[in-house]
């Protein structure tokens, strides 16, 4: 009896070994893991802001129904203008950019502006003749009415567009050969260049992402300018200036702010969704800020076929950012509507909605603490870019509008021998897009310049932002002889 009773003893005991052996392993195992969470997860986000991230998960699909009940896009289909195949530039403008690659376009250029400079004109146009067959193809795809590259755009920020480059070439390109046709007085070729200059840009403003609205607008800048040189060159020849005053009176193919930011909105929508395949956080941070091919927190490349395209994100830091993104983004929305699609009204707002969204949601422990929602950290590194995109529209009206009264301002001078005293003795209808006023004019014995103020609102006594240095304010201005370019 007493041999069995210890037997017993000796297994129980083993048991009851065992069985805390097993325990203090759980808790080892459990004490590890949970090192291991907060370095992988807590140290990255719960020092930040522990709160945020669970309360804006759950509002991922209440933000969803806000977002798409406001018309802005849900799915890649819902971004793109629909064109035919018949009026599609896009096929054509392959064609010229195999025709006349980066590398040729940029030494015809060069090469075109530095003949220019010292006004050897057909030597210029011949320059600009190396590329001839690419332009030609070009010129033909300016007369078409869409342009859609049928692009990816659920690869967001990793969707290549490499033919923006060769485009923004085409547009510099014929601008420079209207201005080498006006110094030769083909004044047809002239105006036909131009108004080919000027269709290609805006086919620019097709692509529903904000690098495209301000190419469009930088290839509006460049024919404005040309057509400005083109008016000098022929400021005693009305009829011309007569027909070049058409051309720019019919040039009213205005960018369009909230299709480029329907892009945006969709593109952080996409990163949401794909969170894990962009690499986590910092590998979104990364393909948002545009980080390097060599940079340590480059996403990989997405796989097309393994790209999620729809819905809410399911992972509950995806749905954090995807809730704040979807929230920002209606309220945008709400706002250009409310603006009646004022550019600058509404960089102003989108200047506020970051700002709101960006607010500190507790006082930083100290004055050099910056504690925001980790929820906002990828909305942020996008908001302060849009405002200064939609100032963007103005100051291309801006420069709109002075070329149109510099050269009904040359027609005035034609027909009575002295320039406007004023902006009400031009003819026309000229408003400063900035304050909505009369524009200003400042003659001296060598020059006439009308102009409007810049996108600080104040009247800088004519000086052309080429003309500055640095932070100087300055104005929109066109200018009899033309403005030197900044080099």
């Amino acid at each position: 009896m007493k041999r069995l009773f210890s037997a017993s003893l000796h297994r129980a005991s083993t048991v009851i070994v065992k069985r805390k052996a097993k325990v203090w392993v759980c808790i080892l195992g459990l004490g590890l893991l949970a090192v291991w969470g907060w370095k992988a997860f807590g140290a990255r986000w719960f020092d930040i802001l522990p709160a945020d991230i669970l309360p804006a998960a759950r509002d991922a699909d209440r933000a969803a129904a806000e977002y798409r009940a406001a018309g802005m896009p849900w799915e890649a289909k819902d971004l793109e203008i629909p064109v035919a195949d018949k009026d599609n530039a896009a096929p054509l403008l392959s064609e010229a950019f195999a025709k006349a690659d980066d590398p040729l376009l940029k030494t015809s250029t060069s090469r075109a502006e530095k003949l220019m400079a010292v006004d050897k004109w057909d030597e210029a146009e011949a320059a600009i003749q190396t590329v001839g067959p690419g332009l030609l193809l070009a010129k033909a795809a300016s007369q078409k009415s869409g342009l859609s590259f049928h692009r990816d755009w659920d690869m967001g920020p990793q969707l290549q567009i490499p033919e923006f480059e060769p485009m923004r070439y085409f547009v510099k390109l014929l601008s420079d050969r209207a201005v080498c046709e006006a110094a030769q007085h083909k004044d047809e070729a002239c105006l036909v260049d131009l108004t080919s200059a000027w269709r290609l840009s805006s086919l620019l403003g097709h692509e529903p992402i904000l690098i495209g609205m301000l190419v469009e607008i930088s290839g509006q800048a460049t024919v404005l300018q040309g057509a400005e040189r083109c008016a000098s060159l022929r400021a005693a020849a009305p009829q011309f200036l007569a027909r070049l005053q058409t051309f720019l009176d019919s040039a009213r193919d205005r960018p369009q702010f909230m299709h480029a930011l329907r892009g945006e909105a969709y593109q952080g929508l996409v990163v949401a969704r794909n969170l894990g395949a962009f690499g986590g956080v910092e590998g979104a941070l990364a393909a948002l800020g545009g980080g390097r091919d060599d940079d340590e927190n480059s996403p990989p490349p997405l796989v097309p076929s393994r790209v999620i395209r729809t819905g809410v994100p399911t992972e509950l830091l995806a749905r954090a950012f995807a809730d704040q993104h979807l929230k920002y983004w209606a309220s945008i929305k709400k706002m250009a509507d409310a603006c009646g699609g004022d550019p600058v009204a509404m960089g102003r707002a989108m200047d506020a909605a970051a700002a709101q969204f960006n607010k500190e949601p507790e006082a930083p422990s100290s004055p050099d603490t910056d504690v925001t929602k980790a929820s906002l950290e990828l909305e942020a590194i996008l908001m302060p870019v849009f405002s200064e995109a939609g100032r963007a529209v103005p100051r291309r009206d801006a420069t709109l509008v002075t070329a149109r009264a510099l050269v009904a301002s040359l027609s005035y001078r034609d027909k009575t021998g002295r320039f406007p005293a004023n902006s009400a003795e031009i003819p026309g209808a000229y408003v400063d897009p900035f304050t909505k006023g009369p524009l200003k004019i400042k003659e001296t014995p060598t020059s006439f310049r009308v102009y409007t103020v810049g996108p600080d609102g104040i009247d800088h006594g004519g000086i052309a932002a080429s003309e500055t240095k640095g932070n100087q304010g300055y104005d929109i201005v066109a200018a009899y002889p033309p403005l030197p370019l900044r080099k």
